[in-house]
């Protein structure tokens, strides 16, 4: 995500300035990679010396990172727009309608695209937008486009 961050202030796409960016990247990477070096060091430690509680702490990290790292798949979300909208753009788009924020791509809500206009780009893809095409169905595809041409700016 960051490299499209880039890409559009680069291009100008982006309400965000330089300052802004850089000191939002700082202030978010500094807690999470203080909490990965303290992590990454006690694991280590729990490995190279294993105590009793070795077995456990490492069952209790798998347990999280399996419940942390299930992704819905394309093929789960059947063919509901607004869940679709929510996996798959919503980090890149702003749509009241299904509660996303995201700012790497152009807010919905103030451009109001036709159905048409979803479909091909979706689709597609074009500037820093990836082609879901081959990713989701064409179901799937015009039941987001559907969502976002009926909800947005709503």
């Amino acid at each position: 995500m960051a490299s499209r961050s880039v890409v559009n202030i680069v291009a100008g796409a982006s309400h965000i300035s330089w300052r802004d960016f850089l000191l939002g990247t700082v202030i978010g990477l500094v807690p999470g990679v203080t909490v990965a070096s303290i992590f990454v060091d006690r694991v280590a430690a729990a490995i190279q010396e294993p105590g009793a509680g070795t077995f456990a702490m490492l069952a209790a990290m798998g347990a999280v990172l399996e419940r942390h790292l299930e992704l819905a798949s394309p093929a789960q979300l059947g063919n509901d727009g607004k869940a679709i909208f929510k996996a798959e753009c919503s980090s890149c788009h702003t749509l009241s309608a299904a509660g996303a924020t995201g700012t790497i791509g152009p807010n919905l809500d103030q451009l109001r695209p036709k159905q048409a206009t979803v479909v091909h780009q979706v689709t597609n893809g074009g500037a820093v937008m990836p082609a879901f095409k081959g990713k989701l169905t064409p179901a799937q595809i015009q039941a987001v486009a559907t969502f976002v041409a009926t909800s947005a700016g709503k």
